[in-house]
């Protein structure tokens, strides 16, 4: 766990310097690359661990609104004992974000989130009662299981530049999925 997110910071500080916007409120396309932790509760909660998010956006900017897509990447541990077994996630979403300050390098915001997801997960812990008649080595028996997020997002950006900023912001989002 500890290597795969050093890469992935890694990786963040290297695709960060490709942001694409002028962060300070210029109109035009923008890039993101976030790099962050997830924590969930309800049923899922109960199974597995937090983990790590990278996540890419493309957006529109005009005035004070930003209108895009995200495509997320997470990787959750499963609670111990299970130290062997992960459940990753893939999310794309459709957001609308909304500029509140636009005069500072401090960047408030707000965002909307709408979008779907997919759990595939790997392991003893997610196998059917009944195994599969003919499975190879290493082959993951468990059913991905989709469904529906939404969520609102608030953060800010600080301007390091005219065309990078480092985010902070947190997402609180709702996902229901088909049952198992």
């Amino acid at each position: 766990m500890l290597r795969r997110t050093a890469v992935m910071i890694l990786a963040a500080a290297c695709l960060a310097t490709l942001q694409a916007a002028d962060v300070r409120g210029q109109d035009g396309v923008v890039f993101d690359f976030l790099l962050g932790y997830k924590s969930m509760s309800g049923d899922l909660g109960d199974i597995v661990d937090a983990g790590v998010v990278g996540e890419f956006d493309f957006a529109y900017q005009k005035n004070a609104f930003r209108y895009g897509m995200a495509i997320n990447l997470v990787s959750l541990d499963v609670i111990e004992p299970h130290e062997d077994e992960s459940v990753s996630q893939v999310g794309l979403s459709l957001f609308a974000t909304w500029l509140i300050k636009r005069e500072s390098k401090v960047l408030p915001y707000l965002q909307l989130r709408l979008g779907t997801v997919r759990y595939r997960p790997k392991g003893e812990t997610f196998e059917p009662p009944e195994p599969a008649a003919e499975q190879e080595e290493g082959e993951n028996v468990a059913d991905p299981v989709t469904g529906f997020e939404g969520g609102v997002m608030g953060g800010f950006e600080f301007a390091v530049s005219s065309k990078f900023a480092v985010d902070l912001s947190a997402v609180f989002s709702y996902i229901a999925t088909e049952a198992v």
